[in-house]
């Protein structure tokens, strides 16, 4: 794990950089070989180099082994990076658990454009999470996405229709926010 992780047995704990520090808890904790290991922010405070290359190591090292890992951070581009299981949690309860690519499957963006210059100021959607006005257009973030009825009910009721694939940050935000307009 010392060779690993590229430390040397000869530095002091007291003299680590912050990353260093991360690397060797991780290996004290992966000496015991547990089956499951639980990371609490673990990249927390680490530069985007140093926390990349962190986890990269973590994730080799957990293949590896064939051990699971219960990850918990706010610093979702890293969930995105290393999860194939999600669970978002709002005010201590569990609004959403999935699968991480089934979840980006369902739930999608829709840019909303009025067609042949009529109004969608009054379009409902199936499965909606969020509406924001963005000049004429709305983006209306729906759950369902995959079955195919947010889009056709918003082509119904008048709206050009651009999808957009979002990142795990924004479907968080969506689940979490009300309505709200720019």
């Amino acid at each position: 794990l010392v060779d690993r992780l590229g430390l040397d047995p000869a530095w002091s704990v007291g003299s680590l950089s912050l990353g260093e520090g991360r690397k060797v808890a991780l290996a004290l904790n992966l000496a015991f070989r547990p089956r499951l290991l639980v990371l609490d922010e673990p990249a927390a405070n680490l530069d985007a180099v140093i926390r990349r290359e962190f986890l990269e190591v973590v994730l080799d090292m957990l293949r590896a082994e064939g051990m699971s890992v219960l990850f918990s951070t706010h610093l979702l581009a890293d969930v995105e990076r290393v999860a194939d299981r999600v669970v978002l949690i709002e005010r201590g309860r569990r609004r959403v658990e999935s699968n991480l690519d089934d979840l980006k499957d369902r739930v999608k963006t829709l840019r909303l454009v009025p067609a042949n210059g009529r109004s969608i100021d009054d379009v409902e959607l199936p499965g909606t999470l969020r509406r924001q006005r963005v000049g004429e257009a709305w983006m209306v973030t729906v759950e369902g996405y995959d079955d195919g009825r947010a889009v056709e009910a918003a082509r119904t009721q008048g709206a050009d229709v651009a999808v957009v694939d979002l990142p795990l940050e924004e479907i968080f935000i969506a689940y979490g926010r009300e309505e709200r307009s720019l």
